[in-house]
């Protein structure tokens, strides 16, 4: 009570200098402010809540404030927009407005407003008890892959998702729709491009969980776009709104359209993600989709696979091919001491197999069996299985050797199939000497398979393939082949 009677005496004293309009404002929003600081958190609370209250008038000025544009939002009318990254725009009421004769009303308001922005200094003020955290990382559910490795496109620009909070936000989401990361995160990267790709982890988006980025308005009617004009609003008619259109909006990292999910938070990003989540396993996405799946759910989202002179549904699913989510998954590696000499596309798309550089064809493209092999070093050594997971397994030869085209290193080749817990392991090695084991048998991780004709082995490590891989059939396009340069160095 002292520092309040100080505070007035201070202001008494010196009233004709400092008793500008915006100076009252400050001094009046200041004492305010420090009183629900105070009534929050003691005297820490009092000093926060002052400094809020000091800077509120601007700060609301500014725009800066995302919870009071919230709130203040049903006076479009009267109050300058906020910017697209924190807007709200999805919760603001159409006829509501403060005119003339409401400034009464107004004052109220921002009484409780100031009251409110003091409250928060004095929650925010740290107490004996209380330590700082960023409560915006989720830890990883059950079935979360790890795509921090991976890239994903839009207008044939592949580019990593920068923030490993907004990767692990995506593995969430996608875990827990039962799809896969990579198409998420492919379709995150096509409606949010920027962001996606160039915020970090302090960009104030991520730290509030919140990214708005409305489109313009438009008119909808049977779930496609009656009209539209580029680069600005064009709402339904009243009209049109009679026969059963409505006026439309996307909102949030994913663009979903607010009609379709009313009550919704779409501006905060991982209640976004689970929308858009939801929309892809419904629209048809499985854990292991298809080619077509992914052109028909894209298709149901965007409402085509083609924007400009680039297709979204070949962009995600070579992005889904690309991705391999599995790099924590242990092999070792099947020559003592080996180095990779060539890499996988994955680690290397200039120099790495069906890089630019590869003399030999890729059916599969860069998502195929062969973009994700490596080639290793064997110095005249016996190629061995290897273990997974640090554990020693079993692995059955499951076809019978097959012959490699000499214009492709010649020898033959081996594959391999070994069941840990519910996972089964797949391993295909090409350029071997024949062996004397026998199709059909297990033989124990460590067991010597062959020397090679060449210098290297080439080979691919996968898990939970589809089908039962066959040399020549299309079990080579499948996606859960690994990029396998984990396994040697």
């Amino acid at each position: 009570m002292q520092a309040a009677k100080n505070f007035g005496t201070f202001l008494g004293t010196n009233f004709k200098r400092f008793a500008t309009p915006q100076r009252l404002v400050t001094g009046f929003t200041a004492v305010v402010g420090g009183f629900a600081g105070m009534g929050i958190a003691g005297s820490p609370g009092a000093f926060f809540g002052s400094i809020l209250g000091a800077i509120a008038p601007a700060a609301i000025k500014a725009n800066a404030g995302k919870w009071l544009g919230n709130f203040a939002s049903g006076a479009a009318n009267t109050v300058s927009s906020f910017s697209n990254q924190i807007s709200l725009p999805h919760l603001r009421r159409p006829g509501v407005k403060f005119g003339g004769g409401t400034k009464v009303a107004w004052v109220g308001v921002a009484i409780f407003l100031l009251a409110l922005v003091g409250a928060l200094g004095g929650a925010f003020a740290p107490t004996s008890n209380t330590s700082t955290a960023n409560a915006n990382p989720l830890a990883a559910i059950p079935g979360a892959a790890d795509i921090s490795s991976c890239k994903f496109t839009r207008a044939g620009n592949p580019q990593p998702i920068k923030s490993s909070i907004l990767a692990g936000w995506i593995s969430n989401a996608a875990a827990t729709a039962g799809i896969p990361a990579q198409v998420l995160a492919s379709v995150a990267m096509h409606e949010s491009q920027d962001f996606t790709a160039n915020a970090d982890n302090n960009h104030d988006a991520i730290k509030t969980n919140n990214y708005c980025n409305p489109g313009k308005k438009f008119c909808e009617k049977n779930g496609q776009v009656f009209h539209s004009i580029s680069g600005q609003d064009d709402p339904c008619t009243a009209d049109e709104i009679a026969t059963g259109a409505k006026t439309a909006q996307a909102l949030g990292l994913m663009q979903a359209l607010d009609i379709y999910n009313p009550g919704k938070d779409l501006c905060k990003i991982t209640d976004s993600l689970a929308v858009a989540a939801n929309k892809l396993k419904a629209d048809g996405i499985t854990a292991q989709p298809t080619q077509d799946q992914i052109n028909t759910a894209i298709k149901r989202y965007y409402n085509s696979c083609s924007y400009g002179s680039y297709s979204y549904c070949d962009e995600v699913w070579n992005d889904a091919q690309n991705c391999s989510t599995s790099t924590t998954a242990i092999a070792s590696c099947p020559v003592a001491g080996g180095a990779v000499s060539t890499p996988s596309y994955n680690a290397d798309p200039d120099l790495g197999h069906c890089g630019g550089g590869y003399a030999y064809p890729c059916n599969c493209g860069a998502g195929g069996r062969r973009a994700k092999a490596i080639d290793v070093l064997t110095k005249g050594q016996s190629v061995v299985l290897p273990t997974v997971n640090n554990q020693p397994v079993n692995w059955k030869l499951i076809t019978d050797p097959y012959n490699v085209d000499s214009g492709e290193g010649g020898g033959v080749g081996y594959t391999f199939q070994a069941t840990q817990g519910s996972d089964n392991w797949y391993l295909d090695m090409l350029h071997l000497n024949r062996s004397s084991l026998a199709t059909g048998v297990d033989y124990p991780s460590g067991t010597a398979v062959a020397t090679t004709v060449i210098d290297h082995v080439h080979m691919t490590i996968g898990k939970n393939l589809s089908k039962s891989p066959v040399a020549g059939t299309d079990t080579d396009c499948d996606p859960n082949w690994l990029a396998s340069d984990f396994m040697c160095k």
